[in-house]
């Protein structure tokens, strides 16, 4: 007999007696959730891409889209330093399609099933119509109580505002979804610094924070718009979303270490108490992933800059060895 016995047949398997010591539990929640991040770590399979035939979505756009060489740079980047990234690419360099061909790269490899994006008001239509013409994904968009249904729904991909989030956080993380794309993210800038932190940047940075999403994409042409606090607020929405603790330290770590002119002001850098090492944004011990094309100007994660914006010819991007 060589197959499972059936409750008629006399089972013939040869089984060997099992030592195994006692199990031990957690030492702490701590540490179970860092054990249960290993094991998943262990059963995902990494996103390796070295040439244009390892990006299996490009079945998908290659004849829609012919992407420019910087932003398959920011697709494979974000594939090696997954899952938590912002992209601060200048105005006009094209970061809805980058993140466009990060989304369909991992809907494509069955790691993303459901995606949220937030944008302004005026962007919810130029998302959806991106998103159906350079890659075939047809994507959901609602704004107020229009948003309810297709929290519910089961497609792919749903738009909406940032004002429309925040109002419906406790749905939106009932509501499975795997990954969440934050455009113009400099609207979470006043987290810190601020007399009063919005209700706004509260509301999103709390869902990152509660690792409500796997994958997060933030996008921003300004990553410092005002004070130095902007970048020190999207370092925090990334570390957050990674559960790490931000690497600039706690916000009186920052003020002492890199602003000039106080805490309220926060407009000049500073190089308090021999921080002279420490206060250039590119170098350590500050390694979060945020890179900008084509300039590497807020390149935080150590990715070589992009060369001059050409339409990708698919090469094998040797620029991103490190």
């Amino acid at each position: 007999m060589n197959g499972p016995t059936t409750p008629h047949t006399k089972s013939r398997w040869r089984t060997n007696s099992v030592h195994a010591g006692k199990l031990l539990g957690a030492a702490s929640d701590l540490h179970y959730e860092l054990h249960l991040a290993a094991i998943e770590y262990e059963l995902t399979a990494p996103i390796t891409i070295e040439t244009k035939d390892d990006i299996l979505s490009r079945k998908h756009w290659s004849e829609r889209l012919e992407p420019y060489e910087h932003q398959v740079q920011n697709l494979i980047t974000f594939c090696r330093r997954s899952p938590v990234a912002l992209f601060a690419d200048y105005v006009g360099l094209g970061k809805t399609i980058s993140a466009g061909l990060v989304l369909n790269e991992l809907q494509t490899r069955k790691k993303v099933r459901r995606a949220l994006i937030l944008c302004p008001k005026m962007l919810v239509m130029q998302w959806r119509d991106e998103l159906k013409e350079k890659f075939g994904i047809h994507a959901a968009h609602g704004v107020g109580n229009e948003l309810n249904p297709w929290l519910h729904h089961a497609v792919p991909v749903v738009i909406t505002t940032y004002e429309s989030a925040r109002d419906r956080m406790n749905l939106i993380r009932n509501a499975s979804f795997d990954m969440i794309i934050l455009d113009e993210a400099h609207k979470l800038r006043n987290l810190f610094g601020a007399a009063k932190t919005p209700e706004l940047a509260k509301a999103i940075h709390g869902s990152l924070a509660n690792r409500d999403f796997k994958y997060v994409l933030m996008l921003t042409a300004t990553p410092i718009q005002n004070r130095l606090w902007d970048m020190y607020s999207l370092i925090d929405c990334l570390s957050s979303a990674k559960g790490h603790v931000n690497p600039l330290g706690s916000p009186d770590d920052f003020v002492h270490r890199y602003v000039a002119d106080g805490a309220t002001t926060a407009r000049e850098r500073g190089m308090n108490s021999g921080e002279k090492s420490r206060i250039t944004w590119c170098e350590r011990p500050v390694r979060m992933p945020i890179w900008r094309s084509p300039k590497g100007m807020w390149n935080l994660s150590n990715a070589r800059p992009s060369p001059p914006r050409r339409p990708w010819s698919g090469w094998s991007v040797p620029l991103l060895q490190t």
